[in-house]
């Protein structure tokens, strides 16, 4: 008589560190022998066509470090002394993104006229140098007018790249400076800019307004 089926865990769907730990639960053994174990095997593949690691031990977690840009599934089945295995565990998996998204918030035109708003759009990517990323799960955008503090103007998801602006709310005229910081699904978030973006200068007429010019 075979010991009962496990059930194996990972730490969620996404994760951001090299270093996994995964469980099982404690198996019962109904038959005279005994429980002896658990057998785990470790593997980027759901279907286990090939293994990183593979093994057998007595505790109920398998610490695994170096993971890197992939998925990980581990699968664990109990085995008794009299050597019956029971069936292996189902196992969901685990991706592995360590690398740091990238956004961007595109160009504006150097001068925009008061009294009428703008659309502020930005580009956000998760590249990966090798493997799998997790893709970004969304944007935040912030602004400042003149030299002032920069303000969060608001998180977006990943259907959104652009909202629409409206100076007269936020101080009026000015020099507007806007910047995105994107985070992934594995948490990683991208560090602020140095400088901004983008900017924009909003005035009554704009610098190029030459019909406003009064010969003196």
């Amino acid at each position: 008589t075979a010991p009962s089926v496990t059930t194996t865990t990972d730490q969620g769907t996404y994760r951001n560190n090299t270093a996994l730990t995964f469980n099982w639960t404690v198996a019962t053994d109904s038959g005279p022998s005994g429980l002896d174990g658990y057998d785990f095997q470790l593997s980027s593949d759901p279907a286990f066509a090939s293994i990183i690691a593979a093994g057998s031990q007595s505790t109920l977690s398998l610490n695994y470090t170096g993971a890197s840009g992939s998925f990980y599934h581990v699968r664990s089945r109990s085995k008794d002394k009299a050597g019956n295995t029971s069936a292996w565990s189902a196992t969901d998996g685990i991706l592995v993104d360590t690398e740091i998204p990238a956004s961007s918030a595109d160009a504006l035109p150097p001068t925009h006229p008061s009294g009428t708003s703008f659309t502020v759009s930005w580009t956000a990517t998760d590249p990966v140098a090798s493997g799998t990323a997790s893709d970004v799960v969304n944007t935040r955008v912030y602004w400042r007018r003149n030299s002032g503090v920069y303000q969060l103007l608001g998180t977006y998801g990943v259907g959104t790249t652009s909202v629409s602006f409206d100076p007269s709310t936020h101080g009026g005229n000015g020099t507007y400076s806007f910047y995105t910081i994107a985070t992934d699904n594995a948490g990683n978030v991208e560090t602020a800019p140095a400088t901004a973006d983008a900017q924009t200068n909003v005035s009554p007429t704009g610098i190029n307004d030459w019909n406003r010019l009064v010969e003196g």
